[in-house]
């Protein structure tokens, strides 16, 4: 059963040093272990049925999810693709990180940008890494309904699953990354140091969290049952799980029939 618990990131009350310190580590494990790297094709798929070379990558983070694998995206594309980060709470520092290293391939917006309701002059494929999670069912289907409005093709990723193995998962590496690597974090910030090692709050709102996303993951069929509770004909959904390195991505892929220009 899936429940909707707290996690605390998502107040808008959250102190931002924390937050990006806690979006600062999202990015890091997600790129150590290259944890996106076979949801390229997916992407790749979807630019080849559309034409669409450009991705509006949503609730972006610290750029951990669709920033990490636009190289592998833009090889399988076989032409260069252009990716925007955004985020409701951009981490300024983090995604112009991300983005001076990029070769010109990433960009972000300093503006926040909410996921459920999507800047009308934003075209491109949409992509959620790592973030369907936060939205109940209710905004969950506003995400996908906007997309079929707007005629745009969307992909949700989640890496890890709603069961006590995906539980275990997070808190042991969670507790191993902390630990031993957040020195090695770019860019490098002293806070983050202070807020792991002196007064462990990131470290203690990572376990917390990552223990509710595990527990807040929609299964495939329950994001399948989202897309025929609105209307959304003209489109072709797929979900499923792929297994990469032992860690299961939950997705969802959205397609339209036709694509209008």
């Amino acid at each position: 059963m899936r429940l909707h618990l707290l996690e605390l990131e998502d107040f808008e009350w959250f102190p931002n040093i924390i937050r990006e310190g806690i979006t600062d580590y999202l990015r890091f494990a997600t790129e150590i272990f290259n944890v996106y790297k076979p949801t390229a094709k997916f992407i790749a798929d979807m630019i080849n049925k559309t034409g669409i070379y450009s991705i509006i990558d949503l609730c972006s983070g610290g750029g951990g999810g669709a920033g990490t694998i636009s190289d592998e995206i833009n090889s399988l594309a076989g032409k260069e693709v252009k990716i925007l980060l955004t985020d409701k709470y951009p981490n300024i520092t983090a995604l112009n990180y991300v983005s001076e290293n990029s070769n010109d391939k990433i960009s972000f917006l300093e503006e926040p940008v909410d996921a459920v309701n999507v800047p009308d002059n934003l075209k491109g494929i949409r992509t959620l890494y790592s973030s369907f999670h936060h939205f109940k069912p209710e905004d969950a289907k506003k995400i996908l309904a906007d997309s079929v409005k707007n005629n745009m093709p969307i992909a949700v990723f989640e890496a890890g699953e709603r069961s006590l193995p995906g539980i275990a998962g997070v808190i042991f590496t969670t507790i191993i990354i902390c630990t031993f690597a957040t020195p090695f974090m770019k860019p490098f910030k002293w806070s983050r140091l202070f807020f792991t090692y002196i007064l462990p709050v990131i470290p203690l709102t990572l376990l917390w969290d990552g223990v509710v996303s595990m527990l807040r993951i929609y299964k495939p069929d329950e994001m399948i049952k989202m897309t025929k509770e609105i209307n959304s004909e003209n489109f072709k959904w797929t979900a499923g799980k792929i297994i990469h390195k032992m860690l299961k991505i939950t997705y969802m892929i959205g397609v339209p029939e036709s694509i209008k220009n």
